[in-house]
């Protein structure tokens, strides 16, 4: 039977719409062929990118390279939109994906984010640096090389601030963090995809895309950078994970990723939010705000929980 759910966070609504249910091979999307040409984000070809910001060092040259977006959305010299915006190339390889990583070549990403936000957010003006990642064209990509975005900006996401509205609000009230609840809830719930020693994967309540998925450290931290080592392997792991997860049923899907991290001198509960887009946004969803999905979070746990890798 369909339900319209509110967001256990947010005042957000979806219609969960079980009658139109289907079957994780009904998400599958035909894969675009692959572009010929020269790739800028290919070892030997750093001289076709903007000069680079910072790399990690590998034997055989870098495994991480970053710089600044060669038609930046925000910049250091826009007055009107004053920020950064910088590309994160996760990989020498052109031809893998990320879940195709060891986890210790993942941990190197993870190590990369941090460095670029700890670095932006001492520039004074930055609010907010908010990591991303679009694979495939649906999910916007234009460069089939693996890579992640950073935009940095002088106000705080309108997103986040609603989140940390919620969170607040909830603080306030119970003395305790929603977030913290959530995991808690959905650990024991039919939501639950996976956890290992530091994170939780769960669909949640009310997803908004067949398949989202959420990872939330199960230690209280207000930013991807106060993660313990430990944590951040545990990280990696878990975004190999849930990523080949979605990669075995869904045969590479396009998808975003976004890091959700504390403003400056906030408290708040990091976590990642990893959105597959399988299906299109149409006239209700534009009009209402309202959004349907067809995959009911609880089956579609079970289908990715039952998957081994």
């Amino acid at each position: 039977m369909n339900e319209l759910r509110k967001d256990c966070l947010l005042d957000r609504w979806v219609i969960i719409a079980e009658n139109r249910g289907k079957r994780p091979v009904d998400f599958i999307q035909k894969q675009c062929e692959a572009k010929e040409g020269v790739c800028a984000f290919c070892p030997g070809n750093e001289h076709l990118t903007p000069k680079e910001i910072l790399s990690i060092k590998g034997p055989h040259g870098w495994t991480v390279r970053g710089f600044e977006n060669m038609y930046p959305a925000t910049s250091l010299e826009f007055p009107q939109a004053f920020g950064r915006h910088e590309v994160i190339v996760e990989m020498n390889q052109h031809n893998k994906n990320l879940q195709d990583l060891p986890v210790g070549a993942i941990r190197e990403v993870i190590d990369m984010y941090c460095s670029r936000i700890d670095d932006i957010s001492k520039i004074d003006g930055i609010a907010y640096v908010l990591i991303f990642k679009n694979h495939g064209e649906e999910a916007g990509t234009s460069i089939p090389h693996e890579h992640s975005q950073l935009i940095a900006l002088q106000r705080i996401p309108t997103l986040v601030e609603e989140e940390l509205t919620a969170y607040k609000k909830y603080f306030n009230k119970t003395e305790r963090c929603i977030f913290c609840d959530i995991i808690t809830m959905e650990m024991e719930s039919d939501r639950k995809i996976f956890e290992n020693d530091g994170f939780a994967c769960f669909a949640p309540f009310a997803s908004r895309f067949p398949f989202e998925s959420w990872l939330l450290p199960k230690r209280h931290v207000a930013s991807i950078t106060q993660l313990t080592n430990d944590e951040k392997n545990s990280l990696a792991d878990g975004l190999k994970t849930i990523l080949g997860k979605l990669d075995k049923l869904l045969k590479n899907p396009p998808y975003n990723y976004y890091l959700h991290i504390a403003p400056s001198g906030e408290d708040f509960h990091f976590h990642i939010e990893i959105c597959p887009r399988v299906t299109k946004l149409a006239g209700f969803e534009l009009g209402s705000g309202i959004i349907i999905n067809t995959m009911p979070p609880e089956k579609a746990a079970s289908e990715l929980k039952s998957l081994t890798l």
